[in-house]
């Protein structure tokens, strides 16, 4: 199974570590973003690029 999250022993993160990682990001750089917003911007972006 391919992960997108995982450690470099090929175990899963938990869903808690990603959101918190993420929640530390937004912080430190002082932006407005839900983690599930990079899957819309993700998807626009792949559509501009012809694909679906």
């Amino acid at each position: 199974m391919d992960l997108l999250f995982g450690h470099i022993d090929g175990s899963p993160f938990s869903p808690r570590s990603v959101t918190q990682f993420w929640n530390r990001i937004v912080k430190r750089y002082k932006q407005k973003i839900a983690f599930h917003d990079l899957r819309h911007s993700a998807a626009s972006y792949l559509l501009s690029q012809g694909l679906s």
